[in-house]
This record gives structure tokens, sequence and C-alpha cells, in this order.
């Protein structure tokens, strides 16, 4: 579980497809995604994949696919 900048809370699977990495262990929170500790993959609140940094183009696993599982918040307003 994580909060983005803006504010958002949102949970995913604890951990990055591509090597199994703990997002909770030295994941951080850039803008609206979560960065992987390992090769710094970005996730954002959905799932997705939304960037590679060392990669021109997506790899053909993550392009357009949720990666991670994502689940659902009931949220509360006060």
């Amino acid at each position: 579980m994580f909060r983005t900048e803006s504010g958002e809370v949102t949970l995913l699977n604890a951990h990055c497809p591509h090597l199994g990495a703990h997002l909770g262990h030295g994941g951080v929170v850039k803008g609206e995604s979560i960065s992987c500790p390992f090769h710094a993959w970005e996730f954002n609140g959905e799932g997705y994949c939304t960037k590679v940094p060392y990669a021109k183009n997506m790899p053909p696993k993550v392009d357009g696919k949720q990666a991670i599982g994502h689940y659902p918040l009931l949220r509360v307003i006060k």
C-alpha cells in the first residue's frame, strides 16, 4: 500500500514482476507511481508498468498489460 504524491492511496501486490523485488522494502513513490528498488521500473496505482528508465520501448511482457495485481480500496469521505 502506498500514497501517491497527489494523496491517492493504492494497494498493489508487493512484488515487482521483473525480478521479484519487494516494493514495500526500498520502493520509492515517484509522482503517481511506485518505483522498484532493483531496476527502477515504475508502476501506477492500477498496477500498470508506466516506465522502464533504461529502455527506449516498453518490454513486450508489460506493454499495455497489467503487471501487478491491483486491489480497489473503499474511499471514506469525511
